[in-house]
């Protein structure tokens, strides 16, 4: 129910997936090293991020994250915020017969 993954500039990423796709902070360890983030009040953390990431921007780092949303209108609008954000990069719509996906890369280069 959660993933987790290392990252350059904690701050840039908090700031991108709050925005993105609206998951707001709910926990943060003392010395700022993980934060955990979630959009559903029930769930302490859907997503956390690590600080010191240490492979080379443009390495493979993980396969990919997916995040469930609840309905076509909430996938269109984050594919609309997604379009306008500088940042995204090889962003791609696919339909799989049984869901519909928005691949891109984050800011840090992750695919989600």
């Amino acid at each position: 129910s959660h993933t987790g993954f290392f990252v350059f500039d904690m701050e840039k990423m908090i700031e991108f997936y709050t925005r993105i796709f609206g998951f707001h902070v709910n926990d943060k360890a003392d010395d700022g090293r993980m934060v955990f983030l979630s959009a559903d009040p029930k769930d302490h953390h859907q997503f956390i991020m690590f600080k010191g990431r240490t492979s080379k921007p443009g390495d493979t780092h993980f396969g990919h994250v997916a995040f469930r949303v609840r309905d076509m209108a909430m996938l269109r609008d984050i594919g609309k915020r997604l379009k306008q954000d500088p940042d995204v990069t090889d962003m791609r719509t696919c339909t799989h017969g049984n869901a519909w996906s928005i691949y891109f890369l984050d800011p840090e280069g992750n695919q989600a």
